[in-house]
């Protein structure tokens, strides 16, 4: 009784010390093991907590006599070895039971380690079961770390804390949910072996996701997956905006796997990934490697874009989405009087200005401000006003950035401030309007400096004359060149007067000979066609000749069927053209026999249309449907799951349907017979070489069958030890919910113990 109570008091003071490290550490596995060859009743059961992982439950169970003995021992027993529980050791803790068919017990784990526990019925049968703790310090641990230069190199750091490490491997999935055995897979890397290795590896060429497996001295194994490429996760995202709209188009595509999730927020609500967690708002997506979806801003703001794969990978992407093209916008005005005093103005519709540069010169882009410009002092605010001097006309360049992080450059070229007398006057270019005959086209423009005055007047006149004659226009107009246009109203000559602010004086003449408008084109353009069979009769080059004896050739479209012009208002497929005058081409591909209506349109909005047939190409054989269906299983694209533990091949085909024909292979490609048993991970593979993965619930082993390995097996997944992906991922989905809960585990344990 001493010595019991003894032991009591060590474990006590154990379990207080080893108490906070063991909570996460799961069990390596569940063996069973009976110390007879005999045929015997007796049987026992254990299972962790799933609440306290410390607490130990056991199950003995006798369907024909009573259970006398329960023990149990912080060893590992041997069958060979079972007399050690008849014998007097200390660390042997013995329950206290009246005997019983089915006795229910608990003990609490003081380490890692094994533990046997020993029952025993009344016609003298034992059996021993066992659990083992295994203890993750001595698990290899994987670091690995990119190349900044070449992406595809890699630096592999492996360490354990009580063993060597003896194997180092690598292999590149194809599919996320590959499943990589490296008793048989896998490159090997050469390594001097220690407890700590580091390697750099420059043996990747191809771009994709890659696993790395080390194994110790002691057979501990762990794997690490890392995806190389150009870009640091395979999520590619691009996102364009509506004109006019706050609407904003994404697309999103994955090198390895499906997306998951993608949310938005305001920037100012976000910092990091974690803040999605419980942040922002979750647009509707269907998972897939190619997603496309939309999103409506409320306001103008700069929002974050996330995104998520199934593999873990997530990116984060900024995007301005406003109404307004410019949300930043910068003015700049001369003194009039002191015209190298300038004000600038910069105001932001969105946040605060934060920063604001100065630079002069012609070739200036948002990129020289990264590490050059004058840092201009400013009062951070929506609306920032500053003053600012130059010596000679020049082009400046403002540089602004708000608190969003979002720049803009805006450039003006200053002048009037050095005058030296130009050489040469205004210069005036005098045009007749195409459109309206009566409209005289002005465009002045200057050198280096301001157009002061724009006069015109009929007949041939000189510069005098406009001293105090001539009809003023361009008013309201500042700058260095100036459009401008007046009216007459008879045929003959007139003269346009031009002064700039440095007194340089000059006048232009034009001769009308003609102001009756042209008469308009009505007539619509004709359309020739041919056709060249390319492709071995897969398809007809169709070359579109669209000719006008008026206005030129504006657009030319295709749709297929039979058409009237009406319809292209809207429709139709546009093409693009050559144009030569008054006569375009285009060029498009058919690969469909079938009508199709050819438009063409000139710039005076004439249309014409002409239907032609194809019936050249050569229509191939239809692939046969490989397409299966099931009333039984879940199928998609690449899986058939939920089928039922101990399902062979004869079950598995009444239970689906195709047109073709097709084999099951298991996982070393040996076609079944119509008796074996299914199991997670056998593939079907169609004679068009459409390939699906079979998914049997509960199985986690690939034996179509629930057994205490496969229970081992959840819940290491389960508490994070060895992660569970691809079919093994969906086979561990018990109840069907997508996701591993406390549940499944429930379900399985039922179903091992055959209850309902």
């Amino acid at each position: 009784m001493k010595n019991h109570i003894k032991r009591m008091i060590i474990l006590l003071i154990v379990m207080v010390i080893v108490l906070p490290i063991s909570l996460p550490i799961i069990s390596k596995a569940v063996n069973f093991q009976v110390a007879s060859n005999e045929e015997i009743s007796l049987n026992v059961q254990l299972k962790r907590e799933e609440e306290n992982p410390n607490i130990v439950h056991i199950t003995a169970t006798d369907t024909t006599y009573k259970i006398t003995d329960l023990k149990y021992v912080h060893q590992y027993i041997e069958t060979s070895n079972i007399d050690y529980f008849e014998e007097d050791h200390e660390d042997i803790y013995t329950f206290s039971i009246t005997p019983a068919q089915t006795i229910e017990e608990t003990f609490e784990l003081d380490g890692f380690g094994s533990y046997t526990v020993y029952a025993k019925n009344e016609r003298g049968d034992r059996f021993l079961a066992r659990i083992t703790i295994n203890d993750p310090n001595d698990m290899p641990q994987i670091t690995l770390t990119r190349d900044q230069d070449n992406p595809l190199y890699l630096t592999i750091h492996v360490t354990s804390i009580n063993y060597t490490i003896t194997k180092l491997k690598i292999a590149k999935k194809q599919n996320i949910s590959d499943n990589i055995d490296f008793s048989v897979e896998g490159t090997d890397i050469q390594f001097e072996q220690s407890n700590d290795v580091n390697v750099q590896y420059r043996e990747i060429e191809e771009e994709g996701l890659y696993v790395i497996y080390a194994e110790d001295s002691e057979g501990n194994k762990t794997t690490r997956q890392i995806y190389l490429a150009e870009e640091i996760t395979p999520i590619q995202v691009t996102i364009t905006q509506e004109e006019s709209s706050r609407k904003v188009n994404l697309q999103i595509t994955d090198a390895i796997c499906n997306i998951i999730k993608v949310k938005v927020a305001k920037k100012s609500e976000i910092t990091d990934f974690d803040d999605f967690e419980t942040k922002g708002e979750t647009l509707s997506t269907t998972e897939s490697q190619n997603v496309n979806v939309s999103y409506v801003a409320p306001e103008d703001n700069t929002y974050v874009f996330y995104v998520e794969d199934e593999a873990g990978y997530k990116k984060m992407i900024e995007k301005r989405i406003t109404l307004e093209e410019k949300i930043i916008q910068v003015s700049i005005s001369q003194d009039s009087v002191t015209p190298n005093n300038l004000t600038i103005t910069a105001t932001d519709a969105i946040c605060n200005i934060v920063e604001m540069k100065i630079a002069i010169g012609n070739d200036i882009d948002m990129d020289y401000f990264e590490n050059n410009g004058e840092s201009i002092p400013i009062e951070e605010g929506k609306e920032v006003t500053v003053n600012y001097t130059v010596d000679e006309n020049c082009m400046i360049n403002v540089y602004v950035k708000d608190e969003q992080g979002y720049s803009y450059l805006y450039k003006k070229q200053i002048i009037g401030i050095d005058k030296p007398q130009p050489n040469e006057p205004p210069q005036v270019v005098l045009e007749q309007n195409a459109e309206n005959p009566k409209q005289i086209d002005v465009t002045v423009t200057d050198k280096d400096s301001y157009i002061d005055e724009i006069k015109w007047a009929k007949g041939s006149q000189t510069i005098s004359y406009f001293a105090n004659n001539g009809t003023r226009i361009g008013q309201g107009s500042v700058g260095s060149r100036i459009h401008t246009e007046f009216t007459i109203n008879t045929i003959g000559t007139y003269t346009v007067y031009a002064k700039d602010d440095d007194g340089n004086e000059v006048v232009k003449e034009i001769y009308i000979t003609n102001i009756e408008e042209t008469p308009k084109d009505t007539t619509p353009p004709s359309i020739e066609t041919t056709n060249e069979i390319i492709n071995e009769n897969e398809s007809v080059k169709v070359t579109i000749q669209a000719s006008d004896t008026e206005s030129q050739i504006k657009t030319i479209k295709i749709a297929s069927g039979n058409q009237t012009i009406d319809y292209f208002e809207n429709e139709g497929t546009t093409l693009n053209i050559v144009k030569d005058d008054k006569t375009a081409q285009a060029i498009v591909m058919i690969t469909k026999n079938g009508t199709y209506t050819i438009y063409a349109e000139d710039e005076k909005e004439n249309a014409s249309i002409k239907t032609i047939n194809i019936t050249e190409i050569v229509i191939p054989e239809p692939e046969p449907d490989d397409t299966i269906t099931s009333s039984v299983y879940e199928i998609d694209e690449n899986w058939i799951n939920r089928i039922s533990l101990n399902t062979n091949l004869e079950t598995f085909k009444e239970n689906i349907s195709t047109e073709v024909g097709y084999v099951v292979e298991n996982m070393e490609g040996i076609e079944l017979e119509s008796t074996d048993v299914i199991g997670t991970g056998y593939k079907l593979i169609t004679e068009t070489d459409k390939q699906y993965i079979l998914i049997v619930t509960g199985d986690l082993n690939s034996d179509g069958k629930i057994t205490l390995t496969d229970m081992s097996i959840l819940r290491k997944h389960y508490l994070q030890v060895e992660s569970l992906q691809g079919e093994y991922l969906k086979a561990a989905d018990m109840d069907n919910n997508d996701k591993i809960s406390l549940n499944d585990i429930s379900v399985m344990r039922k179903q091992i113990l055959e209850i309902e």
